[in-house]
């Protein structure tokens, strides 16, 4: 598989939609938010990105979604992928997740049935690939000792996500991914990824690996007021080149808080005392009107 060298980043843009959703005066247990998510970016000597990047913030609410064809040159590499990201607020909690409860990391409280804010990204066919129109010469020398008829990292559906909900008063946030499908190094298939892959890395496709990549699935970092996570990073040569795949957060998530009910102050409805009252009235009246009857009779 010979990649021919990218002189520049390329991102074909299948779909791009942004509204902001208008009409009268809502009320919303919402303050604030910002949701975004993006397909890939590239930091170290080459950076690059955030490629497609989609952004919405509360008030008001807003949706935000783009989808795009990644091909973005990384010098001796060169990265392909078809990224779908989604970002949206709004002044409910009509908003559903993607991901299963066992994937996500929350915090403020438990999963709620629904979300005031999503950001969401998915990343198919991910390949890391050399780019061998380079000559060997200018390859570093690690990587002239792989196949170049065979991608380096090759991994299937790669899917990110982060929540706000406000629950009471509560912003609870939640932030996670998942990989469907295989990952290969080299042509080697890895198990189920958990955590930081480099061990496997290691022991399936041999010392090489252990100087080129470090891979790390589930990358999960705060934000203020918030979280993000990275689903998949791939650090080549070090921090050399580092490469964030399906990146989704929310961050500044502020709630409405729920104010003390007020005093009630309940009418007199002529209860007990009321009737205790009338009671002992009647009964001194009962007896003035005796003590007049006896003495009428004393004088007769």
């Amino acid at each position: 598989m010979r990649k021919r060298l990218l002189r520049s980043a390329v991102v074909i843009p299948l779909v791009l939609m942004i509204s902001t959703m208008s009409g009268p005066a809502f009320s919303s247990p919402l303050q604030s938010v910002t949701a975004s998510s993006y397909g890939a970016q590239v930091s170290g000597l080459l950076p690059l990105g955030p490629l497609p990047q989609a952004t919405a913030s509360f008030p008001p609410p807003t949706l935000d979604e783009k989808n795009g064809v990644l091909e973005l040159p990384l010098g001796a590499l060169a990265y392909e992928g078809v990224a779908v990201v989604r970002a949206q607020t709004t002044t409910d909690s009509s908003l559903t997740k993607t991901l299963p409860n066992d994937r996500l990391t929350v915090q403020g409280g438990a999963l709620p049935a629904g979300y005031n804010a999503r950001s969401f990204a998915q990343v198919d066919g991910t390949a890391l690939l050399l780019n061998t129109d380079l000559p060997i010469e200018d390859l570093p020398d690690l990587l002239t000792e792989l196949d170049p008829n065979v991608a380096l990292v090759n991994v299937g559906l790669i899917q990110s996500e982060a929540l706000v909900s406000c629950v009471e008063g509560t912003a609870v946030i939640a932030a996670g991914s998942q990989i469907v499908g295989p990952i290969t190094v080299a042509g080697i298939q890895l198990q189920e990824p958990v955590g930081n892959l480099t061990n496997q890395v290691v022991d399936l496709a041999g010392t090489l690996a252990e100087g080129i990549l470090t891979i790390r699935r589930n990358v999960v970092e705060p934000r203020p007021n918030g979280l993000a996570v990275t689903a998949l990073r791939i650090e080549v040569l070090g921090t050399t080149l580092v490469l964030d795949i399906a990146h989704a957060e929310v961050s500044g998530s502020v709630c409405e808080p729920i104010a003390a009910p007020a005093p009630q102050i309940l009418p007199r409805t002529g209860g007990d005392g009321a009737g205790l009252g009338v009671l002992l009235l009647g009964g001194g009246l009962l007896l003035f009107m005796a003590e007049r009857r006896r003495r009428a009779n004393a004088l007769n």
